[in-house]
């Protein structure tokens, strides 16, 4: 997948240039990948901005995409890691 799942902008995948992507070492919070519908998650390739935007602001992204996953805020704290 070459588009962001919640922006719908381009997510910059490395692995369609090379054998990695920035995301294998990045901290990629699992509440923010619950987001993901089902069939997206461990497919899909987030782009830089949203998780930076998720990482600053996860109240504001997850109240903008809860809907995605069909999970209208059952989401409790939150934390920035793994």
């Amino acid at each position: 997948m070459s588009a962001c799942p919640f922006c719908q902008g381009e997510a910059n995948c490395g692995l369609t240039q090379s054998a990695s992507c920035w995301c294998f070492s990045a901290p990629i919070p699992e509440k923010m990948l619950a987001l993901l519908p089902v069939e997206a998650q461990g497919v899909a390739c987030i782009c830089k901005a949203c998780v930076q935007a998720y990482q600053q602001r996860p109240v504001a992204f997850r109240k903008r995409y809860d809907s995605m996953a069909g999970t209208e805020s059952q989401h409790g704290s939150d934390s920035n890691t793994k």
